[in-house]
């Protein structure tokens, strides 16, 4: 074979069919059945970190991929332009542009190309925005970089399907691991604690830790508090062989809610959450400025915790709450928060749980002893 350019096009491949005719084609076209061979997959990695991208490029290097990187958005269109590509990772902040304002043009110039947004920072509703613009999905820094590569090849695989993402899996459902299950077609869907009794390829059981009705296909949301973040996806029962013995539909992705500074453990216990103009330590002055909602804890952390409740707070309004420690030990926790995520939870009938995260702004110094004794004595996830 020989290699030659031609304007515009970049290089191009001369090679000897078997009718021994020789033709040329882009260097970048896939060629399959006449040719006992592909080329490497190219990977565009935009992102203006230096270091960043000298880690990428080396990692998909090493396994055998093509990687082009650019720092910025005008450096990327040239490269774009000048050739094919089979991926591209998009970081969301650049220097001269919004990765997700990209998104129309990179679709112009490449339409079929998949597109993982990158990003270390998390904004709120940007998994939804970015699927609307186009993109796989969204990874947050920092991830497992064997993880991505074993991502990134099953996404740039000649005959795979670019519809969906694949895996972010790592060991989130790995035998043991504490999870928190609502089952959809509850009215009231209640948060559950379960934990990973098994594995296989395409389904995972769970064992709850009281008997639950279900029926197969009935709809399941999974959440798991991992140390670094909130996870969650929805699945599908498979088979309820067991009173608390479930077989769930392993997801193809696993969403990242939201990262966080504190690890939280599973935590289930009833709890109050008053709405207020301003909250003092969990002591409020007028029961008229007040909404007092009662709901169920689903885990906690040094900085927050997450609660089920009826009906939806609005992210950023302040609250107090409070609970037990538990039946046994009755002794009160009070705090200040801020709610920092509020997600609906459907049911049927209409009905609806409301998922609210909540970040403790002020946990006023007798009750913090409790928190943290609670923290040392809870399983974690």
């Amino acid at each position: 074979m020989s290699a030659d350019t031609r304007a515009g096009r970049g290089p191009y491949v001369a090679y000897s069919g078997g009718d021994g005719c020789t033709e040329a084609i882009p260097a970048w076209t896939r060629v399959t059945g006449r040719l006992d061979m592909t080329l490497p997959q190219a990977i565009l990695v935009l992102d203006d970190e230096p270091n960043f991208c000298r880690i990428l490029e080396a990692k998909l290097t090493k396994a055998s991929f093509e990687v082009v990187t650019a720092s910025d958005a005008v450096s990327a269109f040239r490269e774009l332009l000048a050739r094919r590509f089979d991926l591209i990772l998009l970081d969301l902040r650049l220097p001269d542009a919004n990765g997700l304002d990209l998104m129309p043009r990179i679709r112009a110039v490449a339409p079929t190309t998949p597109v993982l947004i990158m990003t270390a920072y998390e904004v709120e509703g940007l998994r939804e925005r970015a699927l609307r613009a186009g993109a796989i999905d969204v990874l947050y820094k920092p991830f497992d970089l064997n993880v991505l590569t074993t991502t990134v090849r099953k996404l740039v695989e000649v005959d795979a399907p670019l519809q969906r993402p694949t895996p972010l899996l790592g060991d989130t459902l790995s035998v043991g691991r504490a999870v928190v299950i609502q089952m959809l077609s509850d009215s009231q869907p209640a948060p559950r604690a379960a934990t990973v009794l098994d594995e296989k390829a395409d389904t995972f059981a769970v064992t709850t830790a009281a008997p639950l009705e279900a029926d197969a296909g009935a709809p399941v949301l999974v959440s798991i508090t991992g140390a670094d973040a909130l996870y969650e996806f929805r699945s599908k029962v498979v088979e309820h062989s067991a009173p608390a013995l479930l077989s769930l539909i392993k997801p193809a992705v696993i969403h990242r809610h939201q990262r966080r500074k504190h690890p939280r453990r599973l935590f289930q216990r009833p709890v109050e959450v008053r709405r207020a103009d301003h909250a003092t330590g969990g002591d409020v002055q007028s029961e008229a400025a007040t909404q007092s909602i009662r709901g169920i804890s689903i885990d906690l952390g040094a900085g927050g915790l997450c609660v089920a409740l009826p009906e939806p707070l609005a992210p950023g309004s302040a609250v107090s709450v409070s609970f037990t420690a538990s039946d046994e030990n009755p002794r009160p926790f009070r705090a200040d928060a801020t709610v920092i995520r509020s997600e609906p939870v459907n049911g049927n009938q209409g009905a609806r749980a409301h998922k609210v995260g909540l970040q403790f702004t002020d946990i006023p110094a007798p009750y913090r002893p409790l928190l943290k004794a609670l923290l040392d004595n809870t399983p974690q996830n």
